[in-house]
This record gives structure tokens, sequence and C-alpha cells, in this order.
């Protein structure tokens, strides 16, 4: 089980999350249902000279929190509300 099972409106747009499995640190662009949208980079190495961005959606039971956004006074709630 995930770490947003204890949590009432987890993820959230903003919430920094990595794969179960391991991988980088990952931001939660968009929930729809028990699917989580995330993007991250990927740093130039020695042979690419430019940072690569990646977009990808996963099963939230994948994902794990690393680092909860705290929810801003006027911006709209963009958390998972369950099922």
């Amino acid at each position: 089980m995930s770490d947003f099972a204890k949590c009432d409106h987890c993820p959230c747009v903003g919430d920094i999350v990595q794969l179960a499995s391991g991988g980088p640190a990952m931001t939660v662009e968009g929930v729809n249902g028990d699917e989580v949208t995330c993007v991250w980079f990927d740093e130039a190495t020695p042979t690419a000279s430019a940072v690569c961005s990646h977009r990808e959606t996963f099963p939230q039971a994948a994902l794990l929190l690393k680092t909860k956004e705290e929810p801003k006074k006027d911006a709209p709630h963009a958390c998972f509300a369950g099922g």
C-alpha cells in the first residue's frame, strides 16, 4: 500500500513523489482517479548538453510520497479526493 492511503486528500498537485521501486524525485502535475501524472527532469550528463524533461502517468499504488506541498489559501483544491 502506498503512503497516500494514510492521507485524506493525497496526492496533491505539487507534491514530490518517487516510484516505490526507486528512481528520480517527481512532481505531481495532476490526479485523475487512481492515476497520477508526474513530471521530472534528467540532469545533463557528460554526453548530453541539455536537460531532458519527462511526463508520465502512474498508478497511485506505485508511488511513495516524499514531500507534501502545503495547500495555498487562494488556489483551487487539486488533491485526490477518493475513488
